[in-house]
């Protein structure tokens, strides 16, 4: 709610969470779903995976756009 009050142009969040909460910004004027997904490990660029958390990470990708 406090960046719907105070965001004056759109913007793009990434919401990240451990138990998938996207069901936060559902339904909710202004906001629509870029993308969604998630992951435990990190790439290098060699193609080696080095584990980052013990468990997948959800994350979302939101786009906000106050109404004008």
């Amino acid at each position: 709610m406090k960046i719907e009050s105070e965001v004056r142009r759109p913007i793009t969040l990434v919401h990240m969470s451990d138990n998938g909460e996207t069901y936060s910004y559902i339904g909710r004027t202004g906001w629509s779903l870029v993308r969604q997904g998630e992951f435990q490990e990190y790439r290098t660029a060699t193609g080696r995976a080095i584990t980052v958390y013990a468990h997948p990470q959800h994350f979302s990708i939101w786009k906000y756009a106050p109404e004008s």
